[in-house]
């Protein structure tokens, strides 16, 4: 799974890894499949569903967890404000990680299991990078 975030248009990318189906979800202003993209997500949590990701922990799983939180609200806006609003808080995640500060949602909170690449990988690890 992989989400894009621009400044006026958000983008959910899932791929089943056994039958290699596609989901996109697109949300803009002339897009909005919000409602579609939470009533997926909680289909997910529902069937105990893993999401498979580059940096899913860092980045995917904490715009994942702030739809879901605040699904009730956000389901209600246009496409183009929603977009504006996950930017926003893309914007945030990034300035969090740069600044080595803590991100809203710690692992234990992800309500969707995660496999994150980076992670398993360990190239968040510093020594890495000297290697």
């Amino acid at each position: 799974m992989d989400y894009e975030t621009l400044s006026n248009c958000f983008i959910a990318v899932f791929e089943d890894i056994k039958s290699e189906h596609r989901e996109i979800f697109v949300v803009h202003e002339s897009q909005n499949d919000i409602l579609e993209l939470v009533e997926f997500l909680q289909g997910n949590i529902a069937r105990e569903e893993w999401h498979v990701s580059f940096n899913g922990l860092g980045f995917d799983s904490q715009i994942t967890e702030y739809i879901l939180r605040n699904r009730d609200t956000v389901i209600h806006n246009t496409g183009e404000s929603i977009a504006r609003w996950l930017y926003g808080k893309a914007q945030d995640i990034i300035g969090r990680q740069n600044r080595q500060e803590f991100l809203e949602f710690s692992p234990r909170d992800i309500r969707i299991n995660q496999v994150d690449v980076f992670k398993l990988n360990h190239w968040d690890n510093m020594l890495r990078e000297v290697l």
